[in-house]
């Protein structure tokens, strides 16, 4: 994704703070740590002096001197660290501790953008997303099965209860978030309204986001919608959508077959972010309200052909939740 001159500039902005504010925070570790133990900010300095002379008498190639200070500097860096132990503490925990370990809050590890920074640029392309507050609330903690039916058979579920089809739905979104380093299908959830689609949606996202990854949650209708402007702004609108929608280490579309839009573009836009999504090895989660017959017959077979070969379908069974919290 391509941010623009100010997007930049913030998201430098936050990496240099957080590298100032871990700097300042190991700064003060050390100090209180050397107030209470003079004796190893002296071995400190002292290691650093004989580390200096050791240059000096490699360079002057005086083997005598040089084989002294190195005994000297083991026995010193042996006392250092029997010091550190004393306290409870290694030299590690004296060093700054980044918000990010692995980029270590430069946003980069080597060329390669860091996840911490792909998630800080999906935050500034998407900031009015409500992915940001709903997982806060909407997670697998708080997910509950007491809303699902344990008693009634359904037919369509070979005969499983509505509480054993969402054990089953939430045991797979829970392996879904713990592979997903390695693997990174999608997922179709499928079912009637209120059954709980967009909630697991949500505690997935949730799971994902604290483990680093970047998401990107839109409703279809906002996805078309910026699949529009897209489309009239440029002039390859393929190359727009991909650049938009493609990069997100999970997208969530929600509510699929809701939208207002043409069916010609909207079964065209969803199959080049499926395709590329899919070649990417980026995750997808879908929901709908729709089965597979109606989905195939708004967005084309390609669609669902990908759909069905590529992603998981999760179906969904149960009351209108929405409907029976407003009574309750």
């Amino acid at each position: 994704m391509k941010l623009t001159r100010a997007q930049s500039d913030t998201i430098e902005r936050l990496y240099q703070e957080r590298r100032r504010r871990a700097r300042e925070e190991a700064r003060e570790r050390r100090e209180a740590f050397f107030k209470e133990s003079p004796r190893a900010e002296k071995l400190s300095r002292e290691i650093v002096q004989i580390s200096g002379e050791l240059i000096r008498a490699q360079i002057d190639r005086d083997e005598t001197r040089l084989a002294f200070l190195k005994a000297r500097r083991q026995a010193l860096i042996k006392e250092k660290k029997e010091t550190f132990a004393a306290a409870g503490l290694t030299e590690q925990d004296l060093e700054p501790r980044f918000v990010c370990p692995l980029c270590r809050d430069t946003g980069w590890v080597g060329t390669r953008e860091c996840s911490c920074r792909r998630r800080l640029v999906i935050e500034q392309f998407y900031s009015d997303s409500v992915l940001w507050q709903r997982a806060a609330r909407e997670n697998f903690d708080s997910f509950s099965l007491d809303w699902y039916d344990g008693e009634k058979k359904l037919k369509a579920f070979q005969g499983r209860t509505g509480r054993e089809v969402m054990e089953e739905n939430l045991r797979a979104a829970k392996d879904y978030v713990a592979g997903f380093d390695k693997r990174r299908d999608g997922i179709l959830l499928t079912g009637s309204v209120g059954t709980g689609k967009t909630f697991l949606c949500n505690c997935i996202a949730g799971a994902l986001l604290e483990a680093g990854y970047s998401v990107l949650y839109l409703s279809a209708q906002e996805l078309f919608d910026r699949i529009e402007s897209v489309t009239f702004d440029r002039e390859n609108s393929d190359e727009g959508i991909t650049e938009q929608f493609a990069e997100a280490d999970l997208l969530i579309i929600d509510d699929l077959g809701t939208e207002f839009t043409s069916k010609k573009l909207a079964a065209n836009a969803l199959f080049t972010i499926l395709n590329e999504r899919i070649i990417r090895n980026r995750g997808t989660l879908i929901s709908t309200n729709l089965d597979l017959d109606a989905l195939a017959e708004r967005y084309s077979e390609p669609v669902i052909s990908r759909v069905i070969g590529e992603f998981r379908i999760m179906r969904f069974a149960g009351p209108d939740i929405r409907l029976a919290r407003r009574l309750q």
